[in-house]
Protein backbone atom coordinates (compact mmCIF):
# COMPACT_ATOMS: atom_id res chain seq x y z
CA UNK A 1 0.00 0.00 0.00
CA UNK A 2 1.43 3.44 -0.68
CA UNK A 3 1.75 5.75 2.07
CA UNK A 4 -1.14 8.98 2.45
CA UNK A 5 -0.52 12.48 2.86
CA UNK A 6 -3.46 11.51 5.58
CA UNK A 7 -0.12 9.21 7.31
CA UNK A 8 2.00 12.09 8.12
CA UNK A 9 2.25 14.83 10.48
CA UNK A 10 0.67 18.05 9.96
CA UNK A 11 3.13 20.43 8.21
CA UNK A 12 3.33 22.65 11.43
CA UNK A 13 2.29 23.56 14.85
CA UNK A 14 1.52 27.34 14.74
CA UNK A 15 2.81 29.51 11.93
CA UNK A 16 5.86 31.02 13.73
CA UNK A 17 8.62 28.53 11.31
CA UNK A 18 10.81 28.86 14.61
CA UNK A 19 8.50 27.94 17.12
CA UNK A 20 7.34 25.05 15.39
CA UNK A 21 10.40 23.82 14.33
CA UNK A 22 11.89 23.50 17.83
CA UNK A 23 8.75 22.54 19.21
CA UNK A 24 8.62 19.41 16.60
CA UNK A 25 12.15 18.71 17.21
CA UNK A 26 12.23 18.58 21.20
CA UNK A 27 8.79 16.48 21.30
CA UNK A 28 10.06 14.25 18.97
CA UNK A 29 13.30 13.71 21.01
CA UNK A 30 10.95 13.50 23.74
CA UNK A 31 8.77 10.79 22.69
CA UNK A 32 11.47 8.81 21.08
CA UNK A 33 12.57 8.68 25.09
CA UNK A 34 9.73 7.71 26.67
CA UNK A 35 8.79 11.05 28.12
CA UNK A 36 5.13 12.20 27.90
CA UNK A 37 5.18 16.02 25.70
CA UNK A 38 1.92 17.88 25.40
CA UNK A 39 1.57 21.66 23.81
CA UNK A 40 -0.68 24.03 23.90
CA UNK A 41 0.79 26.83 21.02
CA UNK A 42 -0.90 30.24 20.66
CA UNK A 43 2.23 31.64 18.43
CA UNK A 44 1.81 33.59 15.19
CA UNK A 45 4.49 34.94 12.69
CA UNK A 46 4.56 38.23 13.67
CA UNK A 47 6.73 37.91 16.58
CA UNK A 48 9.53 41.30 16.56
CA UNK A 49 12.02 39.31 18.59
CA UNK A 50 15.43 38.24 16.36
CA UNK A 51 15.25 34.71 15.56
CA UNK A 52 18.45 33.77 17.33
CA UNK A 53 17.07 34.79 20.45
CA UNK A 54 13.59 33.45 20.20
CA UNK A 55 15.73 30.15 19.05
CA UNK A 56 18.04 30.62 22.07
CA UNK A 57 15.63 30.70 24.36
CA UNK A 58 13.49 27.95 23.17
CA UNK A 59 16.49 25.30 22.68
CA UNK A 60 17.52 26.16 25.96
CA UNK A 61 14.59 25.55 27.38
CA UNK A 62 13.65 22.09 26.08
CA UNK A 63 16.65 20.90 26.20
CA UNK A 64 17.15 21.09 30.12
CA UNK A 65 13.85 19.58 29.91
CA UNK A 66 14.52 17.03 28.20
CA UNK A 67 18.23 16.63 29.91
CA UNK A 68 16.12 16.44 33.66
CA UNK A 69 13.55 13.58 32.18
CA UNK A 70 16.04 11.46 30.79
CA UNK A 71 17.96 11.39 34.07
CA UNK A 72 15.21 10.71 36.26
CA UNK A 73 14.01 6.79 37.23
CA UNK A 74 10.05 7.85 37.94
CA UNK A 75 7.97 6.57 35.81
CA UNK A 76 6.35 9.42 34.91
CA UNK A 77 8.32 11.94 33.24
CA UNK A 78 6.63 14.83 31.45
CA UNK A 79 6.97 18.07 29.29
CA UNK A 80 4.31 20.88 29.17
CA UNK A 81 4.90 23.98 27.14
CA UNK A 82 2.76 26.55 26.47
CA UNK A 83 3.08 29.70 24.87
CA UNK A 84 0.85 32.77 24.38
CA UNK A 85 1.59 35.87 21.99
CA UNK A 86 -0.24 39.34 22.21
CA UNK A 87 0.48 41.97 20.16
CA UNK A 88 3.31 43.74 22.40
CA UNK A 89 4.96 39.74 24.23
CA UNK A 90 5.11 36.23 23.91
CA UNK A 91 4.87 34.57 27.61
CA UNK A 92 6.11 31.03 27.38
CA UNK A 93 5.67 28.24 30.33
CA UNK A 94 7.36 25.15 30.75
CA UNK A 95 7.05 22.29 33.38
CA UNK A 96 8.77 19.37 33.42
CA UNK A 97 9.53 16.72 35.87
CA UNK A 98 12.57 16.95 37.48
CA UNK A 99 14.94 14.34 39.59
CA UNK A 100 16.62 14.89 42.71
CA UNK A 101 19.80 15.82 41.85
CA UNK A 102 19.15 19.63 40.66
CA UNK A 103 20.67 21.64 42.58
CA UNK A 104 19.99 25.29 43.82
CA UNK A 105 22.56 27.68 44.19
CA UNK A 106 21.50 31.61 44.78
CA UNK A 107 19.20 32.39 42.20
CA UNK A 108 20.58 29.60 39.22
CA UNK A 109 20.80 25.65 39.66
CA UNK A 110 23.64 24.24 39.35
CA UNK A 111 24.50 23.30 35.69
CA UNK A 112 24.18 18.70 35.07
CA UNK A 113 26.92 18.86 32.60
CA UNK A 114 29.54 20.64 34.71
CA UNK A 115 30.17 19.58 38.46
CA UNK A 116 30.07 22.52 40.37
CA UNK A 117 29.36 25.27 37.86
CA UNK A 118 25.92 27.07 37.37
CA UNK A 119 24.25 26.15 34.20
CA UNK A 120 24.69 28.51 30.99
CA UNK A 121 21.63 27.86 29.33
CA UNK A 122 19.52 29.23 31.88
CA UNK A 123 21.65 32.59 32.32
CA UNK A 124 21.40 33.16 28.62
CA UNK A 125 17.57 32.82 28.86
CA UNK A 126 17.87 35.94 31.19
CA UNK A 127 19.85 37.77 29.18
CA UNK A 128 17.93 37.55 26.31
CA UNK A 129 14.83 38.22 28.48
CA UNK A 130 16.21 41.29 30.31
CA UNK A 131 17.62 42.55 26.80
CA UNK A 132 14.13 42.20 25.61
CA UNK A 133 12.63 44.61 27.96
CA UNK A 134 11.27 40.87 29.95
CA UNK A 135 11.31 38.59 32.98
CA UNK A 136 12.81 35.14 33.36
CA UNK A 137 11.37 33.16 36.73
CA UNK A 138 12.66 29.52 37.16
CA UNK A 139 11.23 27.45 39.74
CA UNK A 140 11.66 24.35 41.63
CA UNK A 141 9.12 22.89 43.83
CA UNK A 142 10.82 20.43 46.03
CA UNK A 143 7.96 18.75 46.90
CA UNK A 144 7.06 17.30 43.62
CA UNK A 145 9.97 18.02 41.96
CA UNK A 146 8.12 19.58 39.00
CA UNK A 147 10.44 22.50 37.59
CA UNK A 148 8.57 25.17 36.02
CA UNK A 149 9.90 27.97 33.90
CA UNK A 150 8.28 30.74 33.19
CA UNK A 151 9.45 33.53 30.07
CA UNK A 152 8.21 37.51 29.37
CA UNK A 153 9.53 38.26 25.58
CA UNK A 154 8.40 41.87 25.45
CA UNK A 155 8.84 44.06 22.06
CA UNK A 156 7.55 47.79 20.98
CA UNK A 157 4.28 47.86 18.23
Amino acid sequence: MRPSVFDSEPLSLVQNIVVDVLVRYYERIARKDGIEFNTRLEVGNDISIYDADLCAVLSNLLENAVEACRRQSAEVRFIVIGMKQTETSLLIRMENSANAHLTRRGEGFLSSKEEGRNGYGLNSVTAITKRCGGEAEFLLDDKTREFTSVVLLKWSK
